[in-house]
């Protein structure tokens, strides 16, 4: 009479390849979602930088654009 296979006492990573091995379309549809979720927030954190680095910018056009009215030193 076959036993149930006890994954308690499994090291994780074994757990993972045997789950992996069983189901390999579904560990390759979480892989990829994990790789969507990854993308989603390295595009978030380059926009949110490329809008900083953009203020900044404008920022700094101001501070340029001040002082060359005032003789370029600021006076």
């Amino acid at each position: 009479m076959p036993t149930a296979r006890r994954t308690s006492s499994q090291f994780p990573a074994e757990i993972g390849k045997t789950t992996a091995r069983r189901f390999p379309l579904v560990h390759q549809l979480i892989h990829f979602a994990d790789l969507r979720n990854f993308y989603r927030e390295m595009r978030e954190a380059l926009i949110s930088a490329n809008r900083r680095a953009g203020a900044e910018g404008l920022q700094r056009a101001g501070i340029e654009a001040g002082a060359a009215g005032h003789g370029g030193l600021g006076r």
